[in-house]
Parts: structure tokens; sequence; C-alpha cells
């Protein structure tokens, strides 16, 4: 048959979960290449050690090559997706989570830039599900404290060629090495250097936002962004309020370094005295128990904090500067019995939906 002429569209899906674990081989996109008659692809990047390590303690040290690795790849397929039928000049950049937070870094980074006068870049639009360069999980909490803990894991000097050290030892042994953090606190993740991520992504956004500008963005979040946080347990039975305060208490002070117990009691009160038991009931069917409210009120402040807030206050930036920002909110809850956690099933109509 004769070759057809057409260009379609691209959409170049990046994974989440993790910046430390995951692929995006999984991720079949022959169905959305169908139904929306696009090109689908995916890719597959460095992650953990190997992906985000600072190979150094100074500020700028380099470290991101995850991110470089995505920026190779969306290289490559400018360059060759005509080849396929695609279009070089569609190419939507999407992911969820942690990938959503890559795509995110990736809209102000001067590396997708090809040339600062004019228009012609690596993508041309983002869909950022779930996930913003300005989540507080969206960087590396302690660069630094995780690449000394890798020195000594490894027996590699910080300050004697560092990278070339690891680069001798075998991957088992790379792999193996025990890096702790604390709660809440992301190990290993992008940090600002001095290429890819070169200052802060709020002033990326705001003061110096010649790339985030030129960028068609889609953004949104579920109704329950956190429920992964919790185990099967405490989501179909709910929590004490003293598990769900200790909980609580260790995301806030990770986050407000004065007075966290303040904090706390603050946000508290802005969350457990907003919705009476008639009002529980008729969203959910059920009479109140202090143990499901406990649940639904950790559940919504984290994925106000984590989550929603974060792409809202990115939305703002976004809309201020282009016209094509569109935000969505996903509700749609599933019925599927083979959906890996079937127990989200039981509890999902139980939950209060506050966002």
């Amino acid at each position: 048959p004769e070759k057809s002429s057409r260009k379609y569209p691209v959409m170049v899906y990046i994974h989440g979960e993790s910046f430390e674990w995951n692929s995006g081989n999984p991720y079949d996109g022959s169905v959305l290449a169908a139904y929306g008659k696009v090109i689908v692809v995916t890719l597959n990047f460095r992650l953990g050690i190997l992906g985000f390590l600072k190979t150094g303690t100074e500020e700028l040290s380099t470290s991101n090559f995850g991110l470089v690795d995505q920026i190779a790849a969306l290289v490559w397929v400018k360059d060759n997706i005509a080849a396929f039928g695609g279009d070089p000049d569609a190419i939507t950049l999407f992911g969820h989570g942690t990938g959503a937070v890559c795509a995110s870094l990736l809209t102000i980074s001067p590396m997708v830039v090809q040339q600062k006068d004019t228009e012609e870049r690596l993508f041309h639009r983002a869909i950022l599900m779930g996930g913003t360069a300005l989540a507080d999980w969206a960087l590396a909490g302690n660069p630094s404290g995780v690449t000394y803990q890798v020195s000594r894991e490894l027996n590699c000097q910080v300050q004697d060629d560092f990278a070339g050290c690891l680069r001798r030892k075998r991957l088992d042994e790379i792999m193996a090495a025990s890096v702790r953090s604390r709660p809440y606190e992301t190990r290993f993740g992008p940090i600002v250097d001095s290429l890819v991520v070169p200052n802060d992504p709020k002033k990326l956004m705001t003061q110096y936002k010649d790339i985030f500008q030129r960028f068609e963005l889609m953004y949104g979040v579920t109704e329950l962004e956190s429920i992964h946080l919790l185990g099967p347990v405490a989501l179909t039975h709910g929590m004490p309020e003293k598990e769900r305060d200790e909980e609580l208490r260790k995301y806030v002070r990770s986050r407000c370094e004065m007075k966290p117990e303040l904090c706390l009691m603050h946000t508290l009160e802005e969350y457990t005295g907003s919705l009476n038991d008639h009002e529980y009931k008729s969203y959910t069917g059920h009479e109140p128990s202090k143990a499901l409210l406990a649940r639904d009120a950790l559940l919504d402040i984290l994925s106000d904090a984590r989550s929603v807030a974060p792409i809202v206050q990115m939305a703002k930036y976004h809309a201020a500067l282009n016209l094509q920002s569109y935000f969505y909110v996903f509700t749609h809850k599933t019925h599927s019995r083979d959906y890996i956690v079937s127990f989200i099933r039981r509890f999902i109509g139980l939950l209060t939906t506050n966002i």
C-alpha cells in the first residue's frame, strides 16, 4: 500500500512511582495510540544512585543524570520521529507523579530550548499528572548528606575523584549501598545544578520565565493523591487519632522548622472541624467513626500539602504567562477487580472528598 503522508502528533511518556525504581517498559501505549491517533513513546532513564546522586559536595556539583537521559531521548525523538510517521513539531511530554515532576522541570530547563531567540524546542506542550517541580518532594531533600553516606558505604572519598571511584565499583556494590533519609524526604531526586535546573524552580517560573511561558500545559490531580501513603488496614478501617497525629507530626517536622507543634495544631483545626456528621453521611452513605474521620483528615492534609497546593500554585504562575493552561480533577472511582491493590475498591466509597 502507498505510504501515508500524514504526520501524527507524538506523546512521550515519563514513568513515575519513584526516582529510585520503575521502568517505561510496562506502559503499553497501543490503546492511546489507536484511540487518539497519536504516536506514543515511552523511555527509560537512570534512577537512584545512578541517576540522581550528587557527585560532589559543592553547591553546583554535577547531578541530574536521569534528567539528562530524558533530554537525550527527546533529542532522538525530535530528530527521528518523522521516520515513524510522527510530527516533530507536535510533541507532547506527559508524566505521572515523579514523572510529572521531571516533565515539569524540563519545562523550565534551558537544555530543552535549542536556540534562545526562537521558538524551537524539544517538545511543545506537557501534561503533568499529580506532580510539579514546586512539590515539596520534587527535589532531593539532602543531596550532600546522601553523597557522604554513599561515599562511606562504597569507600570512595568525596574529595578525591569521587565519580571515578564510583565508576570502578561493580554495579551490585553500588546498588547495595544503604542510604537513610528522614520521613517524607526525597533521598534521590533532581537537584538545582548549573546546567539542567539552573535555579530554584519557583524562580524559573516567575522571574526567569522566558522558557516556562513557551509551553502549553495541562495539569491536575485525583481526588486523593496521598492514597498510596497508607497501608490497606488503615485505608479500609481507619486509624486512631493518636496514630494520625503521629504521622502528621512526622510530616510537619520535615516541613516546619519553626514551631512544628503549632503548625500541626492549626492544620488539624482546619481539617477536622469542617464536616459534621450529617454531611459525612451524605458524602459516604455511612455513619462517621473517629477512625474513619482520622484517616480522611490525614489523606486530605497530605493530598493538599504534597500535591494539590503546589500544582495550584504552578497553575497560577503559568496561567499568567500562557492562555493555553488547563487544570483538571480526576474523580472516576475504579470498579476493576484486577487492580493490583484491590483493597482500594472496597474502601474508596468511604472516603470523604473535600478537595
